[in-house]
This record gives structure tokens, C-alpha cells and sequence, in this order.
């Protein structure tokens, strides 16, 4: 078991060292950024192996603050990972996108999220807007980011303004269009809870602009969530696409 944690904890500060050397050497170099990103997953890979070997359950601590301090940090190693793993996805949707762009000028990031069926749609859109605020606390494509988490942000609430725009006026015969609105509640608070994370954590420097652009999308998330509770409890939903009970749990 000691020759495993060393061996992680060797090749951890070797990659971490090798992605700084390198980043310092031309912070303002694309490959230079990227091979850094490379190194620090290498380096979050290895602790979390640490990690798994040096459980909580495993370990005996002075007292809970230790603990708690064990605990903080790793989270915010699983969260590092996963802001990799999102910044990596974003960028090669960014490459796409200029590939693309030659056949097909007015395709935008993500637009192929918008082809799958119902429930899968939402996941896809709700996996998205994940990646774009990861970049966005990263400062990776900052303004691309801002503009996805905006345009897809909209498509993601636009059931609930067209349930809240046809309470307003009932007398289209139309209606609102057939949702689940259970599968909002789900990725809805998922992708609130992110954003809190996000800007909670203090182990991970943000960039300047983050926290302004995860609190705007957090509050519009939030905001529609209420709206969808007071259209559930004025019973214009029916209960098997609205679990209320749910919805209460989340609703700010």
C-alpha cells in the first residue's frame, strides 16, 4: 500500500512540476496552456488514486477538523478533475465549430445538442452548459462560454416561459406544449448546485468575471423554478409530468 501512494505521489508533483515549467515559461502560448491542463489531469488522476487508498474510512483522524480538512480537499480534487474534463470537451466543440464553418457558416456551438430526442435533449443541453460554466471559472473561451451559457441557458428554460406565457393569457386554445417537467427539476438544481460549487470552493482561483456569470445564470435557473412551482400549484400540470412534492424540496 506504500509503494502505491508513493508512486502516485511521485508522478502527481513530477506532472504538476513539468505542466508549470512549462506555463511559465510562455503563459500566453495555446500549447503551453494546454499541455499544462494535460499535466494537471495526469497529477489530479494520481491523487485521486491517493485518494481511494487513503479513504476517510481508513484513516484516523485527530479530530474532525482534520477530517473536514481531508474532506475539502477532496473535493475539490474531484472537482478539479471534472472542470478538465469539461474544459477539454468545450474546447473541441470550439474546434469543431471552426471546422464546420466552412459547410455550414451559420452552425454555433452546441447546435447539435438540439437534434436528440426528448430527455436525452435535456441531458445533452444540461451536460453543455456544465462545460461552458467550467470555462468560464477557468477562463478558457471566456466570451464563447458567456454567449453558450446565455443561448442555451434560454432553451433550457424555455418550456417554463411558455407555461408562464400561456397562464398569463389561457384563452389560446394552443396551449403549452407537452413537457416532462420533472426531467427541469432534475437537471435544473444539478446544474444550480454546480454553479454554487463553483463559486463557494476557494482551492481553485476563478477567473475575474466567473462569479458575475455563474450568480446571473444560478438566479435564472432559481427564478424558473419558482415559476414552475406556482403554475404546479395552481393545478395546470398534470402530476404525472410535475412531481410537486419534489419541486418543493427545490424550489429557493
Amino acid at each position: 500500500m506504500g509503494f502505491n501512494v508513493f508512486n502516485a505521489l511521485f508522478a502527481s508533483v513530477f506532472s504538476l512540476s513539468l505542466g508549470l515549467f512549462v506555463y511559465f515559461k510562455n503563459k500566453t502560448s495555446t500549447v503551453n496552456r494546454y499541455f499544462f491542463f494535460m499535466n494537471i489531469s495526469i497529477a489530479v488522476w494520481n491523487f485521486a488514486d491517493i485518494l481511494i487508498v487513503l479513504s476517510p474510512n481508513n484513516l484516523i483522524f485527530e479530530d474532525e477538523d482534520s477530517k473536514g480538512t481531508f474532506l475539502e480537499m477532496e473535493n475539490a480534487l474531484n472537482l478539479h478533475k471534472r472542470l478538465i474534463r469539461d474544459i477539454r470537451m468545450f474546447h473541441d466543440e470550439v474546434q469543431y465549430r471552426q471546422k464546420r464553418l466552412h459547410e455550414e457558416p451559420s452552425y454555433r456551438l452546441y447546435d447539435l445538442k438540439f437534434n436528440v430526442e426528448p430527455f436525452a435533449r435535456e441531458s445533452a443541453i444540461a451536460d453543455s452548459l456544465q462545460q461552458s460554466m467550467s470555462a468560464i471559472g477557468a477562463g478558457i473561451y471566456p466570451r464563447e462560454a458567456a454567449q453558450v451559457l446565455d443561448r442555451l441557458g434560454e432553451a433550457f428554460i424555455k418550456p417554463i416561459q411558455e407555461l408562464s406565457g400561456w397562464l398569463e393569457d389561457p384563452t389560446d386554445s394552443s396551449g403549452p406544449r407537452p413537457y416532462n417537467y420533472n426531467f427541469y427539476i432534475v437537471f435544473g438544481k444539478k446544474l444550480m448546485n454546480y454553479a454554487d460549487t463553483l463559486a463557494r470552493q476557494s482551492l481553485i482561483p476563478l477567473a475575474p468575471t466567473a462569479l458575475g456569470e455563474l450568480d446571473f445564470f444560478s438566479r435564472r435557473i432559481a427564478r424558473s423554478l419558482v415559476q414552475l412551482y406556482e403554475a404546479g400549484g395552481q393545478g395546470n400540470i398534470d402530476s404525472t409530468l410535475l412531481d410537486m412534492e419534489t419541486l418543493e424540496q427545490d424550489v429557493p
